[in-house]
């Protein structure tokens, strides 16, 4: 009776440790590799950024005459071969766009870091450097024009 009892007690544990450890190695799964994204253990390449992503940045234009604050949100298409393009509104000192498009073209080195060049269609070139999460796609980017003050955050949502 007792023998049995044991056996019973010692079954339950082996089966509450391994129910444990299947359940942490789900949760690990599930944050190193969201669904949909691949990990890449090789760094980054052109084909990193592929699909669409919403941003949102906010900065400082700079020059002789004073400050200007703008603030954007909007959406863009990576095309996994350096070209890309985006809509967006916001607001530049006050004045707004709304849904003002652009077309651009992206570097990506093997160490994730690379540079974005956006221009609208009046010709207007913006520039920026991107520092890209390899396992997700997510992307910070800093402008780097003379004057420019700002960042912001691209997400990947498909």
């Amino acid at each position: 009776m007792w023998g049995g009892m044991i056996v019973r007690r010692m079954w339950i544990q082996i089966t509450v440790i391994v129910g444990m450890f299947l359940l942490l190695a789900g949760v690990q799964m599930w944050f190193q590799a969201p669904l949909g994204v691949q990990a890449q253990s090789n760094g980054c390449s052109l084909a990193t950024l592929n699909g669409n992503y919403i941003y949102g940045y906010d900065g400082v234009s700079v020059t002789d005459e004073g400050q200007t604050s703008y603030a954007y949100a909007g959406q863009e298409t990576y095309n996994g071969d350096g070209t890309m393009s985006g809509i967006f509104s916001g607001s530049f000192g006050g004045e707004i766009t709304q849904f003002g498009t652009y077309d651009g073209t992206y570097t990506l080195e093997v160490n994730c870091r690379g540079t974005l060049i956006t221009t609208d269609p009046e010709g207007v070139e913006l520039s920026f450097d991107i520092f890209v999460d390899p396992t997700t796609g997510n992307f910070f980017f800093t402008a780097i024009d003379p004057g420019e003050v700002s960042q912001g955050l691209d997400r990947k949502v498909q």
